[in-house]
């Protein structure tokens, strides 16, 4: 009987280790270059702040259901550098109160594989003059959700932002969301993929805006069944500099709280600053004012489900596969309008 107990005690130790060595394995955090604090990042707290890519370039990598918590996060912090941070897998996160992609230089952020990330603060992609960033959203499952007063895509002058949905994606901002702030600055945000979703507003504070260029140029581009939901207010091109729009196509979706009944004119209406909505017409970009209802679009009340009390409109238009060749090759498309 006491053989027994102890075969099974020794049996039941080997197994924790494998179960813990299996754990460790798997759940890693790395890092590699200019990495600041010089820690272990899973030892980092909200009272720390950290740099990825100083006065070098940096990287630091999470995975296996890895997490990391800071108060403020730094992406390319020197003109010229280049800061990466990747969140991967299921149960990896990346927790920061505010974070900056792309500070003085280079900043990119990858969320893939169902790893999330969360901000409680003010987020920039393309922060100080002449700096770029890139964010990608990427899988399902994959999330990054920010609660803080603005979500910048393309902040200060001479800035490049960017930020890609796809492939189920899904970024979730409660307060505001500016793509192209000040002037110089550039900004574009694509929604690509059935599941992809940018949500914004959905907050109890009044300051719920998107914009889709402030001062800057903003583009937002939903393809694929991909999907953006705004409470509102919805502005396009806020200073009349006929340089941004929203661009849809193959099924991308426009969810405006709001009942528009079923009409392009309603829908409209719950648009601020340019009506400048366009679809794809075979040939290039063209307002949706010129499309044909039921043909390039349709737009419908929803009285259930998660947006219940939105209109959603839905570009059905797809470039036709020979207008794509012929473009793809550089000669001229001609199409008659439907």
């Amino acid at each position: 009987m006491n053989t027994s107990i102890q075969q099974f005690s020794f049996i039941a130790a080997i197994v924790l280790v494998l179960v813990s060595f299996t754990q460790s394995a798997n759940a890693t955090i790395t890092t590699s270059g200019d990495v600041f604090p010089a820690t272990d990042p899973g030892t980092w707290t909200m009272s720390n702040y950290c740099i990825i890519g100083y006065h070098s370039d940096g990287a630091v990598a999470i995975d296996g259901g890895s997490d990391v918590t800071v108060y403020e996060a730094y992406l390319g912090q020197d003109a010229g550098t280049t800061g990466t941070v990747s969140i991967d897998g299921i149960g990896s996160t990346w927790t920061m109160d505010q974070s900056y992609v792309g500070t003085y230089g280079n900043g990119i952020l990858n969320i893939t594989n169902g790893g999330s990330a969360s901000c409680s603060g003010n987020t920039s992609i393309g922060y100080v003059v002449g700096s770029t960033g890139i964010a990608t959203v990427d899988g399902s499952g994959s999330t990054w959700t920010t609660t803080g007063s603005y979500f910048f895509v393309g902040q200060q002058n001479n800035t490049e932002g960017t930020l890609n949905i796809t492939d189920g994606g899904v970024v979730n901002n409660t307060r505001i969301t500016y793509i192209g702030y000040e002037f110089g600055s550039r900004g574009k945000i694509t929604v690509d993929g059935a599941g992809s979703s940018l949500i914004t507003g959905e907050t109890i504070y009044s300051e719920k805006h998107l914009y889709v260029g402030v001062d800057g140029s903003g583009t937002l581009e939903i393809t694929n069944g991909g999907l953006v939901s705004a409470v509102g207010p919805f502005i396009i091109d806020s200073n009349g500099g006929n340089d941004s729009f929203v661009d849809m196509a193959t099924g991308g979706m426009l969810a405006l709280k709001g009942d528009a009944d079923d009409s392009l004119t309603n829908f409209l209406t719950l648009v601020s600053g340019s009506d400048a909505i366009r679809y794809w017409n075979g040939t290039g970009w063209d307002t949706l004012t010129n499309a044909t209802y039921g043909d390039d679009y349709t737009i419908n009340y929803q009285t259930e489900g998660a947006r219940a009390g939105y209109t959603v409109l839905r570009v059905t238009a797809v470039p036709e596969p020979l207008s794509m060749l012929l473009l793809l090759a550089g000669l001229p498309v001609i199409r008659g309008r439907k």
